[in-house]
C-alpha cells in the first residue's frame, strides 16, 4: 500500500462525514442507530459517544452486527461517555448500535461515528 492510501485510510478512520442518521435520543426507551446493509461494503464503527439526562438505570451500550453482538459496555454515569467501539462488520451485513432505556424520565441520547467502506 502506498503512502497516499495508506494516509486516506487513517483519513477515514478519524474522520466521518455529518449524518443526522446516526443521532438519535429517547426518553426511558431505548435508543437505536440502524447502520443499513450495503453489497459490497462494510460499517466500521470508531468512537460512538453516548449520554443519559441523569444517573440511569442498568445503562447499557451494545453494538450488533445483524442480531450478533459484537460489543457490550454498561453506562453508569450522566452525561456524555465516549465509547471507543472500533468494530467493523461483514460486507454486506447491517449494524445496529443501542443504549438501553435509563429509567422513568430518563433521556438516553447517541452519536455514532461510523462509515462504510469496500
Amino acid at each position: 500500500m502506498d503512502l497516499i492510501k495508506l494516509f486516506q485510510l487513517l483519513l477515514d478512520l478519524t474522520i466521518f462525514d455529518g449524518d443526522t442518521s446516526r443521532l438519535a435520543n429517547a426518553s426511558n426507551a431505548a435508543v437505536t442507530i440502524t447502520l443499513p446493509a450495503s453489497p459490497k461494503k462494510r460499517w466500521h464503527i470508531g468512537r460512538v459517544v453516548v449520554g443519559y439526562s441523569a444517573a440511569p438505570t442498568a445503562g447499557l451500550l451494545s453494538v450488533y452486527e445483524n442480531a450478533n453482538p459484537l460489543f457490550r459496555v454498561p453506562v453508569t454515569a450522566a452525561g456524555p461517555t465516549p465509547v471507543e467501539v472500533f468494530r467493523r462488520g461483514a460486507a454486506g451485513n447491517l449494524m445496529t448500535v443501542v443504549l438501553s432505556a435509563g429509567g422513568s424520565g430518563i433521556v438516553g441520547y447517541v452519536n455514532v461515528e461510523a462509515v462504510a467502506r469496500p
